[in-house]
């Protein structure tokens, strides 16, 4: 009998379990051996979630009980020298759930990897990451949906991402930002669409004063799903910020600028092809206040996006948060949040409203080991139907240093 058989885990949590020790291993040779691990560093994070939540599912026909635990690993090694920075990163979590709401079904695994080199030089600032994440989507839909999926597939994600940064003198500074991510599901589904997504962003930062600076960005990003219709999507994006410190306390940025937004559609099932084309306006307004012991944050924002099944989706957010200090060990928070998601061509009526609202508090236990406990209400109407959910969590953390 083997270990997997053994401790009822799949033969790939048992990989990675290995690829962990392997890790470990190799920070006590580098521990062992201090010439080596001068340019070193290994890190991990562990973390025990306990949760209960009388709604999980967001269903509008009898709310059940769920308990559920989350137990999350996080490791990352890194080495750098006077000019370039490497780093690795392996994240895992392990979700289970318990009680009359929860079911095997809810069970999750999920699965982090990034690598990233970064080369600096006096003007020159070049970086180049690229990860995989493999998560189930019983939750990785719910941003879009509202709902947990009832599907058991897991939502692949591989991407590569670059960015370059120019100083032209120390108060302009010229940087280019490119993405490509590709998203996969393991299991072919009809209420499940792949996709290619790639994003090229040029912006120009200027300071203009000690305590202000303007930015203008232009984007061009090609968006296209793996459907019967080959929904293809370009994005052109342009606008402007100004971040300026109103106070030595208070900060404040706004962000205006325009999208337009071109979806073509191929013919397909008795359809013609078709082609259409949006354009609306992009705000955001942020605000920082900072005291002593306090900080308080405001964001509000609007976007336009496009989706699978060719619409044009407006995103509308709002998020405040307070955090408190209470001591050296301790802290209280509370955030909250409103979205707004609607489809362009369906209208108002349709589409996601969600509203959270979230008190946590947080205490150090020692130095390395962190308690957390936290209460979150989420409000939402999906497609008319709305529902309400209350959910408590408590976690413990402890962050292990292995080389520093």
């Amino acid at each position: 009998m083997n270990l997997a058989t053994k401790c009822g885990c799949s033969f790939a949590m048992v990989h990675h379990l290995r690829v962990i020790i392997g890790a470990l291993f190799f920070g006590a040779m580098l521990q062992a051996s201090p010439a080596l691990a001068d340019n070193w560093s290994l890190n991990s994070t562990v973390s025990d979630r306990f949760t209960y939540n009388d709604n999980l599912r967001q269903s509008s026909s009898g709310a059940r009980d769920t308990y559920g635990s989350e137990t999350s690993l996080l490791t990352d090694l890194g080495w750098q020298s006077p000019r370039v920075n490497v780093n690795l990163k392996a994240d895992f979590d392990l979700n289970r759930f318990v009680g009359p709401g929860g079911t095997s079904d809810l069970d999750t695994f999920g699965q982090f990897y990034e690598g990233t080199v970064q080369k600096k030089t006096s003007t020159l600032d070049v970086e180049l990451s690229s990860s995989y994440r493999i998560q189930d989507t019983t939750f990785s839909e719910v941003e879009d949906t509202g709902i947990l999926s009832q599907n058991k597939n897991n939502r692949l994600t591989l991407s590569v991402d670059g960015k370059a940064t120019y100083s032209v003198n120390s108060r302009l500074v010229l940087s280019l930002l490119s993405s490509v991510s590709n998203v996969d599901f393991s299991v072919q589904s009809a209420s499940l669409t792949p996709f290619l997504n790639v994003d090229v962003t040029g912006k120009m930062t200027r300071k203009l004063t000690n305590s202000s600076e303007a930015e203008l960005s232009l984007g061009w990003s090609l968006f296209k799903a793996d459907n019967l219709t080959s929904t293809t999507s370009y994005t052109y994006k342009a606008n402007s910020s100004l971040t300026t410190k109103l106070s030595p306390r208070l900060t404040a940025r706004v962000l205006a600028g325009t999208s337009l937004i071109r979806t073509d559609k191929d013919a397909s099932l008795g359809a013609s092809a078709s082609s259409r084309t949006a354009i609306g306006g992009l705000l955001e307004l942020g605000l920082d206040y900072t005291l002593a012991t306090m900080q308080f944050s405001f964001l509000a924002s609007r976007g336009f996006e496009p989706s699978a099944t060719g619409e044009v989706r407006q995103s509308d957010s709002v998020n405040v948060g307070i955090t408190q200090q209470i001591n050296s060990r301790s802290n209280i928070g509370v955030s909250a949040s409103a979205r707004r998601q609607t489809s362009l061509s369906s209208g108002a009526g349709t589409g996601l409203k969600v509203f959270t609202f979230a008190p946590t508090y947080s205490y150090s236990l020692a130095r390395q080991w962190r308690f957390d406990l936290g209460y979150t209400f989420r409000l939402q109407n999906s497609g008319g139907t709305q529902t309400s959910s209350n959910s408590v969590f408590l976690s413990l953390t402890r962050d292990l240093a292995f080389l520093q």
